[in-house]
């Protein structure tokens, strides 16, 4: 008797040490992954054939505290814990004036304890211009611009946050941004998001948004503007390892869009 209260204990002990670590074991700190685009844009008869057109892209994020995903969609177990992070995406768009690169540093912070919410982040990108020379001659200058925009909102409750940002070089124009990611009765998970923009001269223009979550790994999603529609889904492997897909329909052609991820 007395040995097999000692193999208890040594058990009860084993699983009071390897049960943090179960639990948490599918809680990350970083994230990397890429994408890519195939974007086909319909040509004009008589004046230019349909074309296509690349753009690649990396992300890192890195996020201040540990990510919680128990019993959350993988997909936005970060939003609906608040947690705050910081992002470097560099990205490649081919055209047939040659590539253009971009590098995007950003960042978000939820304020402990208040609803408040910021977010920041600095573009740097190439830039082209058509020019003709004295002769005639029609060439294009390449260059580089940087911009800087900043985000402020709020989250009165858990899953919502409201938004409004602000753009370097540009005149203020009234926009709000709408997220919320919320559960079903049947411990399922569903969002929605809504972005309007009130430009000084101009009508209202507004896209939204709606995402399902069949289950904490599997998200399937569409999107509505004025010029466009889309559908999406990701997928999440291992709990570790997602993969997306995506298909956009836009005044003027299509595109279509890969991508994929790994958290640690």
């Amino acid at each position: 008797m007395r040995k097999f209260r000692s193999l208890t204990s040594r058990g009860l002990l084993a699983a009071a040490l390897v049960l943090p670590v179960v639990v948490q074991a599918d809680d990350y700190r970083w994230e990397a992954g890429g994408s890519y685009d195939r974007i086909n844009v319909d040509g004009i008869e008589g004046v230019v054939s349909d074309f296509n057109l690349d753009n690649w892209g990396l992300y890192g994020t890195w996020y201040f505290n540990d990510v919680n995903t128990d019993q959350l969609p993988l997909q936005e177990a970060a939003y609906l814990g608040r947690v705050g992070s910081v992002s470097l995406t560099p990205s490649r768009f081919d055209s047939s004036v040659g590539h253009l690169d971009q590098w995007r540093l950003s960042s978000d912070f939820y304020w402990p304890n208040s609803w408040v919410y910021l977010g920041a982040g600095v573009t740097r990108s190439d830039t082209i211009e058509p020019n003709v020379d004295a002769n005639g001659n029609f060439f294009v200058s390449r260059g580089h611009a940087s911009a800087w925009d900043a985000t402020v909102g709020i989250t009165p409750f858990a899953g919502l946050r409201v938004s409004t940002s602000f753009y370097e070089d540009a005149d203020y124009e009234p926009n709000v941004d709408v997220k919320y990611v919320g559960r079903l009765g049947n411990d399922h998970f569903y969002g929605f998001g809504l972005n309007l923009i009130d430009p000084d001269g101009g009508d209202l223009t507004y896209q939204a948004s709606a995402d399902y979550f069949i289950d904490r790994t599997l998200r399937v999603g569409g999107q509505l503007g004025e010029h466009h529609w889309g559908l999406s889904a990701d997928k999440f492997f291992m709990e570790k390892l997602s993969v997306g897909l995506g298909y956009t329909d836009f005044d003027g052609g299509d595109a279509v869009t890969l991508r994929a991820g790994w958290r640690f």
